[in-house]
């Protein structure tokens, strides 16, 4: 019988709800089969058990992931909720026999859609590059030539493509991909890392991300005009604040968790526009002529590649199962 089937069942338990991959790592060795202490791996089964990161946590068997320090997500995620909850008890009722049903069913539909996409963009692979693809002879110790960076002949840039090899994860990253020291992995088409979802934006989650942006604004926008509509129904504010001051609340919630994805929902639709990244976006403002290789012409075609392109196969599954020896969750440290 393997090691982890003669554990407690609310051992196992606990740690399928959840994982620190790295702590585990320091514990049993460095994920190649046997530890590095002597102890054997045999209760490993799932790639997530001993994934190559220092910041990871997964969650339920590997199903989602966040970082250990995620305080700014747990925030967003409560401006999603609590609104939502405080309409649901104290306005919903009003809205759905003073109205139309409707006015509830379309907030709740607009909420349900920000919230999933909000999950899908904070907890899945934004495009993680695997570790140790192209190691060198001696992987503890990288050859000079490999710390130079290789510019790519482009057709829609005279500058070319340029192409670097990350000392942290041994691979030649591909263009666009970027090393994230707080994610600690290379991404794929890097937007950015953002600590509201404390996940980085790539090629696996930007949709997932712009739409989070996109019902966000509109969930918040339809309930600040149904506020407004509740506390002037009657041309009675103070009777409406009497019977219900949660009404105030609600709207001053509103016009808070707003502003943000409304700034960050113009910029994107900018970039989109343009075919950038936000990284690229940044470049430009140290680069006063920078030519942009990626962009395909025009805003429906970038517009069309940024949000309706398929995303992709994941290039490291979490839940799959480990194969003893497996190098990409290996570390070298030079």
């Amino acid at each position: 019988m393997e090691e982890n089937d003669r554990k407690p069942w609310f051992i196992r338990l606990v740690e399928w709800l959840v994982t620190f991959p790295d702590e585990r790592r320091s514990q049993n060795g460095d994920g190649d089969g046997d530890g590095d202490d002597g102890r054997d791996y045999t209760d490993v089964r799932r790639n997530y058990q001993v994934w190559n990161s220092k910041s990871q946590v997964f969650v339920m068997g590997g199903r989602f992931r966040t970082l250990k320090r995620s305080l700014r997500g747990w925030i967003t995620f409560s401006c999603c909720i609590i609104p939502f909850v405080l309409f649901c008890i104290f306005e919903a009722s009003w809205w759905w026999h003073k109205i139309s049903p409707g006015v509830v069913i379309t907030f709740v539909y607009s909420w349900i859609l920000c919230t999933a996409s909000f999950i899908k963009a904070s907890t899945r692979d934004p495009g993680f590059v695997p570790h140790n693809v192209h190691l060198t002879e001696d992987p503890y110790n990288i050859p000079e030539e490999y710390r130079n960076v290789i510019s790519l002949p482009c057709s829609t840039s005279k500058k070319g493509v340029q192409v670097r090899y990350c000392l942290t994860c041994r691979s030649w990253r591909m263009p666009r991909t970027f090393h994230c020291s707080k994610c600690d992995q290379c991404i794929s088409i890097h937007d950015h890392h953002c600590v509201w979802i404390t996940n980085c934006v790539g090629e696996r989650n930007y949709a997932y991300f712009f739409a989070f942006l996109v019902f966000a604004v509109f969930s918040s926008t339809y309930l600040i005009v149904l506020e407004y509509v509740r506390l002037f129904y009657n041309d009675d504010v103070d009777t409406t604040l009497s019977n219900t001051p949660v009404t105030l609340l609600i709207l001053i919630m509103a016009h808070i968790t707003i502003l943000y994805p409304l700034l960050l929902l113009i910029l994107h639709v900018s970039l989109i526009a343009k075919g950038q990244t936000t990284r690229e976006y940044l470049r430009t403002w140290k680069i006063h002529r920078y030519d942009n290789p990626f962009s395909m012409g025009n805003i429906l075609k970038n517009s069309v590649y940024a949000l309706c392109k398929p995303r992709g196969y994941s290039a490291v599954s979490s839940r799959a199962r480990y194969e003893p020896g497996d190098v990409r969750f290996r570390r070298f440290e030079s």
